[in-house]
């Protein structure tokens, strides 16, 4: 194994050629190279950003610097960056991707010969994604013209990349954005109308995997429709299923600048719930409840977007424990479990139909200390508002 050098570099802003792009020679008998590299924090750096910027994970930089504060260390200080790099176990010739280390590597000739290392900036990430979503996709000789959606969160998505004016039909729930409601309907999630999808003349269809039944899929298939399977259903699979949706319609660029603000906001949440975790004394944890519909109660439970979020913002869902998605709750189990937090989702009128049920809960900490807040739906599917919800949440525990 080489000896890793450790060199002195200059701030951030200077870095990008010297890191981003590395030269080594490679001997047989070598498993790892690389470097290490110091850098002088100003004022106002933090180390997500740091990490980012040179295309390394939170975890691996704040571990390689024990005791400094993530988002407020001392300006002047100094960052250890481990630039090193694991060399694959394959054939060392040519161009060999990592796709689990997001990692390409050029080995120029034989060994002992000179190897480059590329750090997977944007361009290459995209390349990787790209090619890795063109595997879960079928290949158009051109973008399709007549895009049917059978999920509301793709049409989202297929809204967000701008490629609206090519959906032709969606689903009866598919009704955001606003113009979404004026597309052809073709039927409910578990019974779309066969009859209606093939009328349409579509060249591509879009379904999910938990959403739409599978025997329609292979139907539309046996009679030579195009179609995509979205199988996301975590708010980390949310970037990829983005990538799936763009390598289908021919719009990559919209749809990787789109994943990766997803991907860089979740990171932040990531880092503020490790935050929490990692304080010398920590708080406990506040308990909090997410009310779909106060009478009958339903509230998010275990396997939602919801609780994902929750859970993401460093909170714990009394209902976490259920069985169901989405079960009835009752009034005793919320006196017992005694709520910090009281989430509402919006609704017509909601806000009459609740104030029978808090009355009842008016013992309840979150009703006693006016924490009970009414919020959006952007957290009742899986698409591009779905981090907006994570914010409205995180915002109102910012409120004294």
């Amino acid at each position: 194994m080489r000896e890793v050098l450790e060199q002195s570099l200059p701030l951030p802003s200077h870095l990008e050629e010297k890191i981003e792009r590395n030269d080594f020679f490679v001997a047989k008998e070598d498993d790892v190279i690389g470097r290490l590299a110091v850098i002088r924090l100003e004022k106002g750096d933090t180390l997500p950003d740091i990490a980012r910027h040179f295309s390394l994970g939170i975890n691996t930089v704040s571990a390689a610097n024990p005791g400094i504060d993530i988002w407020v260390p001392e300006a002047g200080g100094r960052i250890l960056l481990p630039l090193s790099f694991i060399l694959p176990d394959t054939l060392r010739k040519g161009i060999v991707i990592n796709l689990a280390a997001m990692r390409l590597f050029y080995f120029k000739g034989d060994a002992l010969k000179q190897f480059k290392s590329e750090s997977v900036a944007i361009k290459v990430a995209a390349l990787l994604l790209t090619a890795y979503c063109l595997l879960l996709t079928p290949a158009f000789a051109d973008s399709p013209k007549r895009i049917i959606s059978l999920a509301p969160n793709i049409t989202e998505i297929l809204f967000a990349l701008g490629v609206d004016d090519r959906v032709v039909g969606v689903s009866s729930f598919c009704d955001f954005p606003e113009a979404a409601k004026q597309k052809t309907k073709v039927g409910g999630l578990s019974n779309p109308s066969l009859e209606a999808v093939v009328s349409l003349k579509p060249d591509l269809v879009f379904l999910t995997h938990d959403g739409n039944p599978k025997a329609f899929e292979e139907r539309l298939r046996s009679m030579k429709i195009h179609t995509v399977v979205i199988q996301a259903r975590k708010i980390s699979d949310l970037p990829s299923a983005i990538r799936q949706v763009g390598a289908a319609v021919g719009s990559m660029e919209k749809a990787e600048l789109l994943a990766t603000d997803i991907e860089k906001r979740i990171e932040n949440y990531t880092v503020w719930e490790q935050t929490l975790r990692m304080q010398a004394k920590p708080a406990k944890k506040q308990k909090v409840l997410f009310i779909i519909w106060p009478d009958p109660l339903i509230v998010a439970g275990a396997g939602t977007t919801t609780n994902e979020a929750l859970s993401l913002l460093g909170l714990d869902n009394i209902a976490a424990g259920t069985t169901t998605a989405y079960p009835k709750y009752s009034i005793e189990e919320i006196l017992r479990q005694a709520p910090d937090l009281i989430f509402i989702g919006k609704g017509n009128g909601m806000d009459k139909v609740a104030d029978g049920l808090l009355r009842r809960l008016k013992t309840v900490p979150a009703v006693r200390n006016g924490r009970v807040f009414y919020v959006s739906d952007y957290l009742y599917r899986l698409g591009p508002r779905t981090m907006n919800g994570v914010d409205e949440l995180a915002a109102h525990l910012k409120k004294p």
